[in-house]
């Protein structure tokens, strides 16, 4: 009996120092989660902003109806681009409509290679297509051979008949990057096609291989 109670206490002392090991150990664990929920938040405006959160730049409806004024004719030329690129980087409604104003009247062909390889170039989508294809029509030649460099860069077949228009041209410089346009988008249609046909076929064996794959596991 005497042996037995022994044990017992023996038992209960290597269990009471096991927990105690596992409780020191756990210890900065808990003060840190502790402190963490302890510790204040930072104000917002210090806090590390989230770029996929931020949209675009906020601007009072006086602000912005300054902004249009600069963009008219009136104003210098360096004040005219620099206040239509500031509508365009923060997203303004109206930007398409400047932007078309601009290159059907601007008299400054350096603000007009600005919008066309500054700011069209940027996104290939509808509305820059449709602005592009205004500028087609410019008296100037370099700023029809920039509306078509960039025109030439969308790589897609709905711009040939932009590369066609630009055949007729006046300018002789026009008319070559239009034949190495097409040439080039061409050769970059016929490669997409291949390559949409390879994966149709990796696609067909894959299916095949997962179904022959599925009716021996059946088996």
């Amino acid at each position: 009996m005497k042996w037995f109670l022994l044990v017992l206490i023996f038992i209960a002392c290597a269990l009471y120092l096991i927990k105690q090991k596992r409780a020191s150990i756990d210890l900065p664990a808990q003060i840190q989660a502790a402190a963490a929920q302890a510790k204040p938040a930072l104000p917002a405006e210090l806090q590390e902003r989230d770029p996929a959160k931020t949209g675009s730049m906020a601007m009072s409806q006086e602000t912005r109806k300054t902004l249009y004024d600069l963009a008219g004719d009136s104003s210098p030329e360096n004040v005219r681009w620099a206040a239509i690129e500031l509508l365009y980087r923060t997203g303004d409604a109206s930007i398409s409509a400047i932007l078309k104003d601009r290159l059907e009247h601007e008299t400054e062909t350096s603000i007009k290679l600005n919008i066309i390889n500054k700011l069209l170039a940027q996104n290939k989508d509808r509305e820059n297509l449709r602005l592009l294809a205004l500028a087609q029509n410019d008296m100037e030649p370099q700023v029809r051979l920039a509306a078509l460099v960039v025109l030439a860069s969308y790589d897609r077949e709905e711009v040939m008949p932009y590369m066609n228009r630009a055949l007729k041209d006046d300018d002789n410089d026009v008319k070559l990057k239009a034949i190495e346009s097409i040439k080039n988008l061409q050769a970059s249609l016929a490669q997409q096609k291949k390559d949409a046909e390879q994966r149709a076929r990796d696609q067909a064996i894959a299916a095949a291989q997962a179904r022959q794959a599925e009716s021996k596991s059946i088996l």
